[in-house]
């Protein structure tokens, strides 16, 4: 077969594919949060603008964004952490091995 004068069975095999998406180093948890988040402030605003609602069905949605963001922030904590703890430990297996070395 061939196109615009090249022959397709003679090309390499397409090796084009989709990167996964960047975290950015976030957790599955915290980023599973930050989307119900976003999903919770959609409804919220969605609601406001259809009807009117009465005020408790909107304050229960406020009441469980804010117990997300808590939730988000101490996930944020715990993952910065984790992340420090390791620089720790990486860096006495590195100063000791420069002691050992030296």
């Amino acid at each position: 077969m061939t196109a615009l004068g090249i022959d397709m069975s003679s090309r390499d095999a397409d090796l084009f594919y989709w990167t996964a998406p960047s975290t950015h180093g976030k957790s599955p948890e915290y980023l599973a949060v930050s989307d119900k988040i976003e999903e919770l402030w959609a409804r919220y605003l969605r609601l406001c603008d259809v009807e009117p609602l009465p005020q408790f069905k909107l304050d229960e949605i406020q009441d469980e964004i804010k117990r997300l963001d808590k939730e988000q922030e101490y996930l944020f904590k715990r993952d910065q952490m984790a992340i420090s703890n390791m620089r720790r430990q990486l860096e006495t297996v590195t100063s000791g091995k420069a002691t050992v070395s030296s």
